[in-house]
C-alpha cells in the first residue's frame, strides 16, 4: 500500500509538470529524489521526445559509445529543464542540491570513473556545489561545449549534439543514415533509420523504449486498480 501511494505521488508530480495525464510513466523516482520527477515531467511537455527517440536510433547501431551518448543527451535535457524551472519554481534549487549530493556520494569512494559520461556526470553535479572540474582538458572542453547549448527547440538541440559527438568521438554513420538525419532535422519529423518513415505506432513504441513511458489508455486499468487499493 505504501509503495503504491508513493508511486501515485511520484506520477502525479510527473503528470503535473508534463501537463498531461494521458501519459503513463513506466518508471519514476522515489519522493526523496522528487527533483527527477519534476525534470521528467518538464521534459515530456517541452521537448519532442519522438525526435529524440529517432536520434537515439540513429546513434545506436554499431556504436560502442551509444549508452554514453544517450545518457549525456538526457543530462543536457535535465540541465535545460532546470534552467527554465529555476526561474519560477521556488523549491527546485534545493531539490537539485539534495539529488546532486546523492549522485556525488556514489563517486566518493570510487577511484576512477568508467567512461566519459561518468566524468561529465561527476563534474556536472559537482558544479552544483561550486566544485572545480578536475577531469582532463579534453573532457573539460567537451563539458563546456555541451552545456553551452541553450536552445529549447528539439531539432536544434539534436543537431548540435550530433556535431559535438562527432567532434569528440570517433564513430561513423552510413551516408544514407546521415542523409536521413539531415532530413529529420530539416523536416522536424521522426525517421526510422532501418526502414522507411515511422508510422504513429512505431513512434509510440520507440518513445516507450527510449523514455520509459506509455499512453495511459494502455495502463488506465492498472492505475485505477492501484488507486482503489490505497
Amino acid at each position: 500500500m505504501t509503495d503504491t501511494f508513493e508511486k501515485l505521488r511520484a506520477m502525479n508530480v510527473i503528470w503535473d509538470f508534463a501537463d498531461d495525464y494521458k501519459i503513463f510513466p513506466k518508471s519514476y523516482y522515489p519522493m526523496d529524489k522528487n527533483y527527477k520527477n519534476i525534470i521528467e515531467g518538464f521534459k515530456f511537455k517541452n521537448f519532442r521526445l519522438d525526435l529524440f527517440s529517432s536520434f537515439f536510433s540513429y546513434l545506436k547501431k554499431d556504436n560502442p559509445f551509444f549508452e554514453e551518448f544517450k545518457n549525456i543527451t538526457l543530462l543536457l535535457l535535465e540541465d535545460l529543464s532546470y534552467r527554465k524551472l529555476e526561474k519560477t519554481n521556488l523549491v527546485i534549487k534545493d531539490l537539485r542540491k539534495s539529488y546532486a549530493k546523492k549522485i556525488l556520494d556514489k563517486y566518493q569512494y570510487k577511484k576512477d570513473t568508467d567512461n566519459v559520461y561518468e566524468q561529465i556526470e561527476k563534474a556536472y553535479y559537482g558544479k552544483v556545489f561550486n566544485k572545480p572540474i578536475t577531469e582532463a582538458e579534453l573532457v573539460r572542453n567537451f563539458y563546456g561545449e555541451l552545456f553551452s547549448i541553450d536552445t529549447y527547440k528539439s531539432s536544434q538541440v539534436i543537431d548540435r549534439l550530433n556535431k559535438l559527438f562527432k567532434k569528440y568521438f570517433l564513430f561513423e554513420r552510413f551516408d544514407q543514415y546521415n542523409e536521413l538525419f539531415d532530413q529529420m532535422i530539416k523536416e522536424e519529423k521522426p525517421k526510422n533509420f532501418d526502414h522507411e518513415d515511422l508510422d504513429e505506432s512505431d513512434i509510440e513504441k520507440n518513445i516507450e523504449d527510449q523514455f520509459q513511458i506509455q499512453s495511459a489508455e494502455f495502463n488506465g486499468y492498472i492505475y485505477f486498480e492501484e488507486k482503489k487499493k490505497i
